[in-house]
């Protein structure tokens, strides 16, 4: 991964991002950057994942070149902002939705969210977040019990 705006520092090493981050084969550079910095994906089709752990569920796929926002390295991964696409599900009685129903406001403080899975279903999804009253969502859609909404900022994947 290359630090943006870069000296030209770049990390030649195995990527692959993790829904708490991204993991390298060593992260020294990236430990040594201020946080948050911007980084260039340099792996085809690397998998985001929703901890920073193989065993954590896919939720996004990103390509070379791409580019993220990393907030923190933790054991070897990177936590980066969820990406465009990447989403998450809400019980839709959390969520007072507007008339255009793509539009929401959270009605409970410390309302649950989940980390969508790139394959799966609402009960599938298990990595939490929290979201509080009166935070606006974007709507994508409705499965079942649960609206699929854009994932927040600080939804760290």
């Amino acid at each position: 991964m290359t630090f943006l705006p870069s000296t030209p520092r770049t990390l030649f090493m195995a990527l692959v991002l993790a829904a708490m981050g991204v993991i390298v084969d060593r992260p020294a550079l990236a430990q040594d950057a201020p946080e948050p910095y911007l980084g260039v994906v340099d792996q085809n089709q690397a998998i985001v994942r929703a901890g920073g752990g193989d065993t954590f569920y896919p939720v996004g796929v990103v390509s070379r070149g791409q580019v993220v926002r990393v907030h923190d390295v933790r054991f070897e991964w990177f936590r980066v902002e969820p990406l465009p696409g990447m989403a998450c599900y809400i019980r839709k009685t959390l969520v007072n939705a507007e008339t255009d129903g793509k539009h929401g406001t959270v009605n409970a403080a410390r309302s649950r969210i989940t980390l969508a899975m790139l394959s799966g279903s609402p009960g599938d999804s298990y990595a939490t977040r929290y979201l509080d009253s009166g935070d606006r969502v974007q709507i994508l859609g409705e499965e079942g019990d649960f609206y699929r909404i854009m994932a927040p900022p600080h939804a760290f994947v």
